[in-house]
């Protein structure tokens, strides 16, 4: 089963599953409304894929981490779901 934490009001602040206290898999975090703020899915070694998310839900950014820095290509969206740009 996946390990959940709560905010006060009861909605998630994040779902997923644990080994010894590292994340494995998929790792989704949410905003206090309710909203999904990030969904990191864990691979091998110290690769991360993530994407974030705005307070409204809408994905705004999406990228790799290597360790704990961004690497490759991340992509940037607009409100309305189209790509405005890589960095």
């Amino acid at each position: 089963l996946p390990i959940c934490k709560k905010y006060p009001n009861g909605n998630l602040v994040y779902e997923g599953y644990f080994v010894n206290g590292t994340p494995v898999g998929q790792l989704k975090r949410y905003h206090e409304n309710g909203k999904l703020k990030s969904l990191q899915i864990f691979g091998t070694k110290d690769s991360v894929s993530v994407e974030y998310y705005k307070g409204d839900g809408k994905l705004f950014a999406k990228g790799l981490f290597l360790g704990a820095k961004r690497t490759g290509t991340w992509k940037y969206y607009a409100d309305k779901g189209y790509e405005i740009g890589r960095a």
